[in-house]
């Protein structure tokens, strides 16, 4: 076996010999051309040479060869965990089946309409059991959604005019474009409702960390004890209704100024006395029939 170095002189001597004249031109062309298909031949060789030599010094070392390159890392790494996307805001209605939905379609949110009257597996979204009322809607997208929680969620009734929605055509897309979602990131949880009439309760707006605090375990929790009370379903769903507010870490007692939270959540600041007064009125538990088009 030879090496390109043992070779060099003979190519040399060759060259010198192949320099001298010649009796055919085409004679020395060809003897030119085989003299750099040797020359190729060779530093190809050479270069196979190297590699191998290269290849046995990285494995020696611990290091990976990968298609001709030389690597420190695992030739076949575990991919990179995906990143977690979560979404700004969302908007949870509790709904029948019988309930027509269509006005939640031209919001700009990402809606998850819950029909608590269908059983599992009939509908996209519905609950275990239909009792607790909302309360059991809400309760199920926190478990159901727990470990992709948007930034915002704002909880409601199926139906867009509710006689306890705080603006003075009662409409929930009024509430829901007007609702400041900084404000709600800040506070961690708000109520939609600022008015004190009828004990300051109602819908509520979980930021995503707020409902984090608790384990996933507390709300299944919650929702074993709706499904297993004998209290009827307006009752349970009472309870839990005057309960979110400290559920999701506010005191017991929570009533902030009506005034404040108008300007912070809906951006309604410097109202008078009038507007203040004016801006939700009692009308009873159901609203006039054909509303708002038979407001007085």
């Amino acid at each position: 076996m030879w090496s390109g170095n043992d070779f060099a002189p003979g190519i040399m001597n060759w060259l010198r010999r192949s320099s001298q004249p010649r009796d055919s031109p085409a004679r020395g062309r060809a003897l030119a051309y085989l003299v750099l298909a040797a020359v190729f031949c060779i530093l190809s060789y050479q270069l196979v040479l190297n590699h191998e030599s290269i290849s046995r010094w990285a494995e020696e070392q611990g290091f990976v060869v990968i298609d001709n390159v030389v690597t420190d890392g695992d030739p076949d790494p575990e991919p990179s965990e995906p990143s977690t996307y979560a979404p700004e805001k969302e908007l949870v209605l509790a709904a029948m089946s019988s309930s027509d939905m269509t006005w939640a379609e031209d919001l700009s949110w990402p809606v998850n309409i819950y029909r608590a009257d269908v059983q599992p597996g009939k509908a996209d979204l519905t609950v275990p059991v239909n009792k607790g009322n909302e309360a059991m809607v809400y309760l199920t997208y926190l478990i159901d959604r727990y470990d992709s929680l948007p930034d915002v969620t704002v909880f409601l009734h199926g139906a867009r005019y509710q006689w306890h929605n705080d603006n003075p055509l009662y409409d929930s897309v009024v509430s829901i474009q007007n609702l400041n979602l900084d404000f709600v990131r800040e506070a961690g949880y708000v109520n939609l409702r600022c008015t004190w009439m009828i004990g300051c309760p109602a819908e509520l707006e979980p930021a995503r960390e707020q409902v984090l605090q608790r384990p996933k375990s507390d709300y299944e929790r919650f929702r074993r004890w709706l499904m297993d009370t004998k209290l009827d379903s307006g009752t349970s769903g009472r309870v839990l209704e005057y309960s979110w507010h400290m559920i999701f870490g506010k005191p017991p007692q929570h009533c902030p100024d009506p005034r404040e939270m108008y300007c912070k959540i809906y951006g309604l600041c410097n109202m008078t006395e009038f507007e203040l007064q004016n801006q939700w009125i009692w009308r009873g538990l159901v609203l006039p029939d054909g509303w708002p088009e038979t407001r007085g």
